[in-house]
């Protein structure tokens, strides 16, 4: 279930701070950077699946004008994002199976 939390969206299994760091030591992915507040992506080691995200809103939003050309949904890609656990990033994308 996706919670709202300050300036940001998480869509994990942790409720609470306690829950949240037993979360970030049991999975991989990218982490918050020094004076910085990116995405977040936590992937499971054994499966490398999505375990958990957490975006963060902007905070301004786009023009009325800008807003109307973008599509209401995405175009579906059949794809699902897979960590590798390796290089920068440690994300990989792969085929639904």
């Amino acid at each position: 279930m996706p919670r709202f939390s300050g300036n940001s969206v998480r869509v994990a299994y942790y409720t609470d701070v306690k829950e949240r760091e037993w979360f970030l030591l049991a999975t991989f992915g990218s982490q918050e950077w020094l004076w910085d507040t990116p995405d977040v992506l936590r992937f499971d080691p054994e499966s490398r699946e999505l375990a958990g995200a957490e975006f963060e809103l902007p905070g301004k939003f786009a023009s009325t004008e800008d807003s109307a050309r973008v599509p209401v949904l995405p175009a579906a890609r059949g794809q699902t994002p897979r960590g590798r656990g390796t290089g920068p990033s440690g994300l990989e994308v792969g085929r639904d199976r």
